[in-house]
């Protein structure tokens, strides 16, 4: 049972993933607004898509006390999203924080129609070799990259990244896709998993 968190602007709802990003996909999508509705005990994942406005620190601590129960969250933000200072420094408990900018990559083979528009660096981990993409070209068009912290009782796994030519365009704005003056050179993480140990249990 997954959950699509609403009410502030975000991006995609609960019919977006049943009809055109997860169909078949053998989940039940249903929205839910944290400002006026506690998350239900039968919710296995809580999804934030790309909002427009910050949560506030009572919807936070609900998703915490949700993901302290075994839950898991699935958190998308675009390279333009705003200062989401809640949200924000709730990733960053789990050693995840947002660069500006959006990740390119200039090699030939690493992107199509654009430079933004990026065919992911697939890493081979347990997680990527369950998911049925070997030799498939997996598109992270005007990502957001992302850089990872080191916590106690967190670890990571990356499962995309741009390729050794990546670079972050600073302004997202851009009339030219190109690396110019500004912009940092760097391979850039474009997916990836974070899981918390909550106690010894």
């Amino acid at each position: 049972n997954a959950y699509v968190l609403n009410g502030h602007g975000e991006k995609f709802n609960a019919e977006n993933f049943t009809k055109n990003i997860f169909p078949g996909a053998g989940y039940s999508f249903k929205d839910i607004s944290l400002s006026g509705e506690d998350i239900p005990e039968n919710a296995d994942v809580l999804i934030i898509s790309s909002p427009e406005t910050d949560y506030s620190n009572d919807e936070i601590s609900k998703i915490d006390e949700f993901t302290r129960r075994g839950g898991d969250i699935e958190v998308i933000v675009d390279a333009d999203s705003g200062e989401l200072t809640n949200l924000y420094a709730y990733m960053a408990e789990w050693g995840i924080s947002f660069e500006t900018g959006v990740a390119a990559d200039d090699h030939a083979g690493n992107y199509t129609g654009n430079k933004l528009s990026i065919i992911a660096q697939i890493n081979k981990n347990d997680i990527t070799n369950t998911m049925g993409i070997e030799n498939q070209a997996v598109l992270f068009p005007f990502a957001r990259p992302i850089t990872l912290n080191e916590k106690v009782n967190v670890s990571h796994t990356v499962l995309a990244t741009t390729g050794e030519n990546g670079y972050v365009k600073q302004n997202i704005y851009f009339t030219d896709d190109s690396f110019t003056e500004g912009d940092v050179r760097k391979k850039s993480n474009l997916s990836v998993i974070a899981s918390r140990q909550n106690s010894i249990d």
